[in-house]
This record gives C-alpha cells, sequence and structure tokens, in this order.
C-alpha cells in the first residue's frame, strides 16, 4: 500500500468511524473529550428544566390573543370596574383611571358647613358640641360641573376651591382668659372675618355667656390649652361661586318685595331672615379636629403660683399633655409632678370637636382618625350683605343694592332685637379699643390702685379719659402693682415699651386726637402710592383722615428722611416705642378735615412743646 493511498484511507476512516478517531488520541486526551460531552448533556437539561417553569409560572407569555366571545360591557359595569381601579391605586404614584370621570370618585365628608350661614351673635366655637352658629344652606352644592383634586381621588363642587392639609400638632399651645377682652380674643383664634367682628359678637350664645360670667367677678380665672388637626381647607371663589340654595333664593325675592316701602313689617322681615341664614357667610373653612381642655382656677392659686416663677400656660399646655398620654405612656417624673400639682388646683373640662387623639399616639395616628369625619375647626367669614351685588346676583333681577343697604342697615339694629328678646345684655359696641401690649404711657396721669376690671370701667365712664395702663403681669413686689394708670387727650404725654404692661386706648372716646410725643409706632404701615414724605404735620394727618382706614400716623418733623409720614390702620399698630422726634396721633372718627382739629376748640399743639 502506498503513502498516498494510506493517508487517503485513514482520513475516510477518520470521518466515518468514531471509534477510529478514537484510537488516533492518547488515553487522557480521551478523558477530556469525554468530560466536555457530559457538560453538554447537563446544560442542555438545566436550560429544559428552567423553560418548563418559566412556561407554569407564565402562561399568558407564551399563549396567543383569544379573541373575546362576551358581550361588550355596559355603562354601569365600566363604571364599576373603574371604581374598582380606583380603590386599587390610592395609595400608589400612578393612577390608571381616566381623570375626566367623576365616577366613584370620593366628596369630601362634612363639606355641607362651607354652604351654610353664620350667626356671629349667637355663635361660640368653644362649645361642648356643634357650634351654634351655623344656620341654614346659603349655597347648594353641584357636582355636575364641579373640579377634582389634581391627583383626581376626590371631587370638587361648583364654586368651591379645596386643598388637602393633612398637619396635626398633637402639641398644646395656652391661652389665659382674665376678661371679658381675652374671653373673644381665645374665640377669634377659631373665627375671624374678612372685616372687623362686632365687639359684642357671641354674646348671644349660652357659652360665651358662661365665660364672660366667669371671670367677671375677678375670682377665677380661665386657661384653654388647644391641640388642632387638620385634613383639608375649603374657600369660596368669589369670581365663580356655588349656585344659592333654591330657599335662599326664595327669601332674596321676598325681601325685594318688601324693599319697596321702609316699615316695620319690612324690619321684621330682615330680623327673620338674620334668624334664619344669619349675619355671615363662610368664606374659608379648615376642617379637622380639636382636642381643648378648659381649666378653672382660682385667682388665689393663680396669683401665688406666679409670684413662685410658675409659667401658667406652659404648666397648663404639659398637664394637657399628661391627661392623654397617662393611659398610654408615663411622662419622666418631674413633668409627672408638675402636671400633677397644677391639675390640683383646677378643674378641669375636655371640649372635643371632630375626632379625639389616640392615647399617646403621634401626629400619624390622629391624622388617618380624622379624615373620617372631619369637621369645621376654623373658619373665615364673610358679611352676609356682600352676597348682594352684581358677581353674586345679577341674574337674578333684583334690587340687590337696595337690599344690601337694608341688611347692612338692620344689622346694626339686630343686636337690639335679641337683646329685647333677653338673648344679651348690651349692643354697645367698644370695638374702637385698642388694646397694645407691652406699652406704658406716662406724662400727664390720674393714677389709683384697683383692679383691672375696676380701672377699665373707671376709665370708660370717666369722660375725660381716653386711654389707660395697667400693669397685668405685675407681683406684689412690683411698684405697679394694681396701679391704675389713666389719660386725658389735653395732656402731655409719650409712650415706650414696657413688657409688663398693657395700654388700652378708646377711639371712640376721642373727640380729636391724642398725640404721644417722642413716640413711634411698631406695626405694620398702609400701603399708599403717594410719597410718604408731609411738609407739614397737617398735611400728614388729612392724609390720614382722605385714607378710609387710616386712624393713626406717625409723624417726624426731620430733614434726614425720606418717609417722615406714616399711616396706620387700628389693626396694624402692635405696640409703641420711644423715638426723639417723631409723634404718634390717635384720630377721632368724628372729624372728616384737619381743620375741625382747631376750629372746634382751642388748637392743640401739633409741632410739641418748645
Amino acid at each position: 500500500m502506498s503513502a498516498g493511498k494510506s493517508f487517503t484511507s485513514m482520513a475516510e476512516y477518520q470521518v466515518s468511524s468514531p471509534a477510529a478517531l478514537s484510537m488516533m488520541f492518547s488515553r487522557k486526551e480521551k478523558c477530556c473529550f469525554q468530560l466536555f460531552l457530559i457538560l453538554v448533556l447537563v446544560g442542555i437539561f438545566t436550560i429544559s428544566v428552567c423553560l418548563e417553569l418559566v412556561i407554569r409560572l407564565s402562561p399568558d407569555i407564551f399563549q396567543k390573543p383569544q379573541v373575546s366571545q362576551q358581550a361588550p360591557q355596559t355603562a354601569a359595569s365600566q363604571q364599576s370596574n373603574q371604581s374598582n381601579n380606583q380603590n386599587a391605586v390610592l395609595g400608589s404614584n400612578t393612577i390608571d383611571y381616566d381623570c375626566q370621570d367623576t365616577g366613584g370618585k370620593r366628596t369630601f365628608p362634612n363639606l355641607g358647613y362651607a354652604f351654610k350661614g353664620y350667626n356671629i351673635l349667637k355663635g361660640f366655637p368653644l362649645a361642648v358640641g356643634p357650634d351654634p352658629g351655623f344656620t341654614y344652606p346659603i349655597f347648594r352644592p353641584d357636582y355636575s360641573k364641579g373640579s377634582q383634586t389634581a391627583d383626581c381621588r376626590n371631587i370638587i363642587p361648583l364654586g368651591l376651591d379645596i386643598t388637602r392639609d393633612v398637619s396635626c400638632v398633637t402639641s398644646f399651645s395656652s391661652q389665659i382668659v382674665q376678661t371679658q377682652y381675652e374671653v373673644t380674643k381665645a374665640i377669634s383664634v377659631s373665627t375671624t372675618a374678612e372685616a372687623r367682628l362686632w365687639s359684642f359678637s357671641f354674646s348671644a350664645s349660652a357659652g360665651y355667656k358662661e365665660a364672660v360670667s366667669t371671670v367677671s367677678d375677678e375670682k377665677v380665672v380661665l386657661i384653654y390649652s388647644t391641640a388642632n388637626c387638620n385634613y383639608y381647607i375649603s374657600k369660596l371663589k368669589k369670581t365663580k361661586p356655588p349656585p344659592f340654595d333654591p330657599e335662599f333664593l326664595k327669601w332674596v325675592t321676598h325681601l325685594n318685595k318688601t324693599n319697596v316701602i321702609a316699615s316695620e313689617q319690612e324690619k321684621a322681615k330682615y330680623f327673620d331672615f338674620f334668624e334664619y341664614y344669619g349675619t355671615h357667610y363662610l368664606h374659608t373653612v379648615t376642617f379637622g379636629a380639636s382636642d381643648i381642655h378648659e381649666y378653672k382656677m382660682s385667682t388665689v392659686n393663680y396669683t401665688s403660683m406666679r409670684e413662685m416663677g410658675v409659667d401658667i400656660a406652659a404648666t397648663a399646655s404639659l398637664s394637657s399633655q399628661f391627661i392623654r398620654v397617662q393611659t398610654g405612656f408615663n411622662l419622666v417624673e418631674s413633668k409627672k409632678s408638675v402636671a400633677n400639682q397644677f391639675l390640683s388646683t383646677v378643674q378641669e373640662r375636655t371640649i372635643t370637636k371632630g375626632a379625639p387623639p389616640p392615647a399617646a399616639g403621634d401626629d400619624r395616628t390622629w391624622a388617618s382618625i380624622v379624615q373620617e369625619t372631619p369637621i369645621p375647626t376654623q373658619y373665615v367669614l364673610g358679611s352676609l350683605e356682600d352676597l348682594f351685588t352684581r358677581e353674586y346676583m345679577e341674574s337674578l333681577g333684583v334690587m340687590y343694592d337696595e337690599i344690601k343697604t337694608k341688611i347692612t342697615a338692620y344689622k346694626g339694629e339686630y343686636c337690639q332685637f335679641l337683646r329685647e328678646k333677653g338673648l344679651l345684655d348690651n349692643c354697645i359696641d367698644s370695638v374702637n379699643v385698642i388694646i397694645l401690649e407691652g406699652t406704658e404711657i406716662f406724662g400727664a396721669v390720674k393714677e389709683k390702685t384697683s383692679s383691672w376690671r375696676d380701672c377699665h370701667d373707671s376709665c370708660q365712664e370717666d369722660k375725660s379719659c381716653v386711654a389707660m395702663d395697667f400693669c397685668k403681669d405685675c407681683l406684689r413686689s412690683d411698684k405697679k402693682y394694681q396701679k391704675c394708670q389713666m389719660y386725658t387727650e389735653d395732656g402731655y404725654n409719650e409712650a415706650e415699651s414696657h413688657t409688663a404692661m398693657e395700654t388700652t386706648i378708646w377711639l371712640s372716646k376721642i373727640k380729636r386726637q391724642l398725640v404721644l410725643y417722642n413716640t413711634a409706632v411698631i406695626g405694620s404701615e398702609r400701603l399708599s402710592y403717594e410719597s410718604n414724605y408731609s411738609k407739614s404735620i397737617q398735611d400728614c394727618v388729612q392724609r390720614c383722615l382722605d385714607d378710609e382706614y387710616c386712624v393713626i400716623i406717625t409723624y417726624c418733623n426731620c430733614t434726614d428722611k425720606i418717609r417722615n409720614c406714616k399711616l396706620y390702620t387700628q389693626d396694624g399698630i402692635f405696640r409703641l416705642k420711644a423715638e426723639d422726634g417723631s409723634q404718634t396721633h390717635f384720630l377721632s372718627n368724628k372729624i372728616n378735615s384737619v381743620y375741625d382739629i382747631y376750629t372746634t376748640s382751642k388748637p392743640q399743639n401739633l409741632t410739641g412743646p418748645n
């Protein structure tokens, strides 16, 4: 056999016979090849097992789409599915239903309060139970043309803007109440108005009468400790308000018919209208819950604890926290001792508005409970007559301007109507009173020893007295303890800051002006489009008289100031401070021109003493 033939035969053998191939390798090479074959077989088996598991766990991936044999869904079933979808994704970041469809979305709980009226004379936000000030609906909820929240969870009726405000503060803040003014001030934390409230607001309510009666004899001090939890805030849209309630429209038509001739019968109709719908409407309402603790402490104990250096308000807040958590976890022993000592000297009453906070619960726990049944805890009121304008009633075909005039006039007499029915004691509007904490007047003074109540009453009864100072926080060791200081508008007076003092100024008793020399205002200055520079004090006074809301000016006869004339409203003054060269004028509401100040009697010194 030749070499070439042998090579060819060997190649053919290699191709046709694995056995022959095996003979060509050494024993070591044969072992490696067998290991390789085993690994290949194991890999194939592993892949097949994995594919089987995937097919069993996710069969839909490998199934072909099938044509549905079911009948088309009805609108009702689609809405039901949409509602189920909504409930499934409330906690997720993705909303997978049609945001334009309001079907299945929730309304805000207890929103009906936002459509009601409010009687400012009969209301009392600190009442045990519902606030008696809420009346019948003025507006009607209309969801057919409303909107929805940005996250599509809730629908909003036409004419309202609603914002979630989920915020809870389980710590307490406390207010000390010793006078009728402070009772009203404590209530004003919950209830404010776009316009100024009457000083006799809330005075026809049983709760207000009880609180005023408690502090009036000066034997008892009231302390209110409050913790709040908010859920959402509702605001009325003035440019696109909600539709009026049908019953309210009937009353408007009725008032329009009786508006032709003024008579006692017409007045009675307006009083009935106030009884039914109140004196105000709800402009802004905060819904949530409040936990309020009312403490009654004798004046003797109050004075004694203060003289020992005890912070009464802080101790009351601590004690309220202790009452809440004593069933959950314990305070440190030192704080527990302070709370127990305080509680042993007071009478305590708990006033719960909405869902109560859980014992030892945190802010989140309370917030989750409040969302189910929130109630109004704070509200901003608008005057009822403000609804009788073109924006609200142009399409009704009524004489809304004339009705508005009548409402404004009769609201002032409505208080007398309630007084004659024995529901309140007086209708003296002392709203033109400015109370400045941290301020003291000094100069021409009548001084006497008395309590704050006696000092207040003495100045009110004295025709010449227009202002008073009293140190409510002074201790027995202080020189001004129970010192009543009264001032007239004719004397030379100055003022300065004094932490412990409180100044009361009766604007309604000022005949022309009360001038405080070397004194400036700390407050919010009235904005003016005119220059704040005046060439004389007379010019500055006249600017204030020309401004509808200005009652106070600060003038400096100095050349180094660009703004030497500053105007302030009654609400814009916080306190007074000493300032050389400046003078502050409190102007009477009885004058219209600067000349009225000098022509009615001997002119006052407008530039200060020589």
